[in-house]
């Protein structure tokens, strides 16, 4: 009996979710979702990101690049236009983190804590990087 007369079909439709299970985004792409203008603050995201989610299942490094490149940082680029340098002013930490802690709708966020973890190990790890490779 072939195929044809079984009832498969030979090649089946692709369809949105098929097609996104055959090609998930790589790191880069999913930080240029988020339209960072600063392109060395891009480019490091995406190495540390790259590096750090080796380790990560799909969904959490998905995840952890929303996080650092939309929640983080793009937020401070949309909110304080021309900062260009990982190094910020105490008033712009504070009103990122006043930001962060209601939904646009004006609910509190559930899972600020978890965001202000994935900021804070990101300079840590980028602390860490600047002992063991100051080159870098």
């Amino acid at each position: 009996m072939s195929s044809d007369t079984a009832g498969f079909i030979a090649d089946p439709p692709l369809t949105s979710g098929y097609a996104y299970r055959l090609h998930k985004p790589s790191i880069a792409e999913l930080v240029d979702r988020h339209g960072i203008v600063c392109t060395e603050i891009r480019n490091l995201l995406v190495e540390y990101l790259a590096e750090r989610t080796v380790a990560l299942d799909y969904p959490s490094a998905s995840q952890l690049t929303t996080r650092l490149a939309k929640m983080f940082w793009r937020d401070i680029e949309q909110h304080h236009p021309g900062i260009a340098s990982l190094d910020l002013p105490r008033s712009v930490v504070e009103a990122w983190r006043r930001r962060q802690e209601v939904l646009p709708n004006g609910q509190p966020r559930k899972d600020v804590n978890e965001l202000f973890m994935a900021v804070r190990s990101f300079y840590l790890d980028l602390a860490q990087w600047a002992v063991a490779d100051p080159a870098r």
